[in-house]
């Protein structure tokens, strides 16, 4: 060897990575459903905060739901150390996950797009699907963490900062903006597979987008001086161009699309409805649990 720097062939990039356009697509349609998956997986943040706003109460010692159940409120231990860390790590992971699949896509159009698609209007569902998923990602880590990282797809993986969560807020809703323009301007539609099963227009693409993005906004409040800050003309109009027909891919091995989160809020003997819920639909049931345990 007469040289310390030698080529990796053992490490291709995205351009050696696929052959056609349909393997494009089929990784790109992956994306919103590791973020799906994560959202709705048994041990993601959702047990905990379900507990913490009182939608549903649950003796169960796993992702911090226990813990997290108890009033006053019990901070988390951010540590990478901490046994429940694993209630957030995995879905912080898991929207980078997707994150990073919509910016492979996006570098690829960007830098070899006409190698491998050659129909404009597979680019368009590309360009839009990448950046409704990218949008929905970073909001999410927006809603859940108080400071995340940016990373979009000309991002410099060597210069990440952590970021407000009001930032992630900000280029989420940029993100889907980016989405629901292209959908709003080319026709197209969504392989099957991409939502599990569901057939999704350019139109229901674009809004789904203004669904996310109206949820987004109106979710990013954290207490009432930002309540009041937020655009809420905005949030009307985004919803007003949203949703006509449910988000619901279908569960199971078909598709790959899971809700585990679900699948134990139900499961007999492990969680049950808040008594404050039960309170707001019968008055003459505790809103709380009795100290002395009799109502």
């Amino acid at each position: 060897c007469t040289e310390l720097t030698v080529e990796n062939l053992n490490e291709p990039d995205l351009s050696k990575v696929f052959a056609n356009t349909n393997e494009m697509k089929s990784y790109a349609g992956s994306a919103f459903r590791v973020l799906h998956n994560s959202m709705q997986d048994y041990d993601s943040p959702a047990s905990a905060m379900g507990v913490g706003a009182d939608q549903f109460t649950c003796p169960w010692g796993y992702a911090y739901v226990y813990q997290f159940s108890s009033e006053p409120r019990n901070p988390f231990v951010n540590s990478t150390t901490y046994s429940y860390i694993y209630a957030i790590q995995g879905f912080w992971e898991e929207c980078y996950a997707a994150i990073s699949i919509a910016n492979d896509i996006l570098r690829l159009i960007q830098f070899n797009g006409a190698e491998f698609v050659e129909d404009e209007s597979d680019i368009k569902i590309l360009q839009a699907w990448s950046y409704f998923v990218s949008g929905v990602a970073h909001g999410y880590l927006g809603l859940t963490f108080d400071q995340a990282d940016i990373v979009l797809n000309d991002t410099d993986l060597d210069t990440l900062n952590l970021v407000p969560w009001q930032n992630m807020i900000d280029v989420s809703l940029d993100l889907l903006d980016k989405a629901i323009s292209i959908a709003n301007e080319n026709t197209f539609l969504l392989p099957a597979e991409w939502m599990g099963g569901g057939l999704y227009s350019n139109i229901e693409l674009s809004a789904l987008a203004n669904s996310y993005a109206a949820r987004i906004l109106a979710y990013s409040s954290r207490n009432k001086t930002h309540n009041e800050s937020i655009d809420w003309n905005r949030v009307l109009n985004y919803t007003n161009n949203g949703i006509q027909k449910n988000l619901q891919p279908e569960m199971g091995d078909k598709y790959d699309f899971y809700d585990y989160y679900t699948v134990y809020q139900i499961y007999i003997g492990w969680s049950r409805i808040d008594h404050r819920i039960i309170n707001l639909m019968d008055p003459d049931y505790p809103s709380r649990w009795p100290n002395n345990g009799v109502s």
